[in-house]
């Protein structure tokens, strides 16, 4: 059950609706009752702001790069290069500063693995015959 890595996920607002769709589903499948309706609500935010910070990427990539139809990418673990990162993180210092400055989940974070996955696709950095 990993909805966040099955490709269906586009960043906008369909995305957030399946979301919360599916979070839905999963408090019904395990039978969880929530008499505390301060519990769904605080749920919901999160895939809210969750949903909202992938938008937020997704926007200052189609400034930065172009449109371009963007997935959400599968929740597991990623290799990273720490020098794309670095230029990655260089390219848009102010927003992942903002990002580490967040106690909690913010709608204008930089996502950590959609983030860096579309840098790679969309920056191409020139290759030498010595990488």
């Amino acid at each position: 059950d990993a909805y966040y890595g099955d490709g269906g996920g586009g960043g906008g607002a369909s995305s957030v609706r399946r979301l919360l769709q599916h979070a839905d589903a999963h408090e019904r499948h395990n039978g969880a009752v929530f008499s505390d309706s301060a519990h769904t609500l605080r749920t919901r935010r999160l895939l809210d702001v969750f949903g909202d910070s992938l938008k937020y990427v997704n926007r200052l990539y189609n400034d930065k790069f172009g449109n371009d139809a963007r997935k959400v990418p599968a929740h597991m673990p990623h290799f990273i290069d720490r020098r794309i990162m670095a230029e990655l993180q260089a390219q848009f210092a102010d927003e992942f500063e903002r990002t580490s400055s967040h106690r909690l989940r913010a709608g204008d974070d930089m996502q950590y693995s959609f983030s860096y996955m579309y840098y790679v696709v969309h920056a191409r950095p020139e290759l030498t015959l010595n990488d």
